[in-house]
């Protein structure tokens, strides 16, 4: 039963160091210089609130 769980978590975690290197690569790609329009995650989210 623990094992199961320590798996579970350690599946989790490589999902989250994923996604952490995918907002890394978006925050980037995505630097003050530019216009929210040519960031396409941010307008995104702007536009979704």
């Amino acid at each position: 039963m623990i094992i199961d769980q320590i798996k579970q978590v350690k599946v989790k975690m490589n999902e989250l160091k994923q996604l952490e290197t995918q907002l890394k690569a978006l925050s980037n790609s995505c630097t003050q210089s530019k216009k929210v329009s040519d960031c396409g995650i941010i307008k995104y989210l702007q536009e979704s609130y």
